[in-house]
């Protein structure tokens, strides 16, 4: 599944059934962690692929990975998976809600090891893609993890890890007035003022971050939004 051509004919083929299958009835973790593979290999840029895997209850199946005591690399795999499908389908989105995923990512953010966070990350700049779906950043408000974010956003040691956390909370604020203010309420932009320089791309973010809150500003959303950052 190296193309995506092959990809969708291993999706017409059943494909995505039999590893789903696998998933729930493999012996161990290394033939789990096979299968998660071959479903992320086949969803990734492939709508196709996504939707039957949101038709047979994949998104389910993997988010049952992440409430089971199994190794953290198949966590990441199966993060890696719901990442692919998300981007591609709309629809996985609210079924990781309904599976109360977004509370689960929440609680697991604030203790997770750094490659777990940057996992998380991924999937959550994934879900939160506006013009995919705009519901996203309301649920992830729900969850409680703004707060998780903004810390990780201004503190965070590592420098994927802040840019990405930016990355999530701007695709929030931008979902509407009451994701915005969420963000805004964790007091980031004074925190983000406070922070030494850090790299260009990392000033860019912010920057980008900042015309977001401008932006909104200008639409009424609200009118004070991104004054703050004009010394930025």
């Amino acid at each position: 599944m190296e193309t995506v051509e092959l990809s969708k004919e291993f999706v017409e083929l059943g494909g995505l059934n039999v590893v789903n299958a696998w998933i729930l009835e493999a012996p161990d973790d290394d033939h789990v962690l096979e299968a998660v593979s071959a479903i992320s290999l086949a969803c990734h840029n492939n709508p196709v692929g996504s939707r039957r895997a949101v038709k047979h209850s994949i998104v389910e199946s993997l988010f049952s990975l992440l409430t089971k005591p199994v190794r953290l690399g198949l966590k990441r795999r199966a993060l890696m998976a719901l990442s692919s499908i998300a981007l591609m389908d709309p629809e996985a989105t609210l079924r990781f809600s309904n599976c109360r995923g977004f509370q689960l990512i929440a609680e697991i953010f604030y203790t997770a090891e750094d490659c777990m966070q940057k996992s998380i990350l991924n999937f959550l700049i994934s879900a939160t893609t506006v013009t995919k779906m705009y519901c996203a950043g309301k649920l992830l408000v729900s969850s409680g993890i703004v707060e998780a974010l903004c810390d990780a956003a201004v503190d965070h040691r590592d420098k994927e890890i802040r840019m990405n956390s930016l990355a999530v909370l701007m695709n929030i604020a931008k979902s509407g007035k009451e994701e915005l203010v969420a963000v805004r309420g964790t007091g980031i932009v004074s925190r983000l003022l406070r922070i030494p320089r850090h790299s260009e791309a990392e000033m860019d973010a912010k920057m980008e971050f900042a015309q977001v809150l401008l932006e909104k500003s200008e639409e009424g959303i609200d009118t004070a939004a991104g004054q703050e950052f004009v010394a930025l």
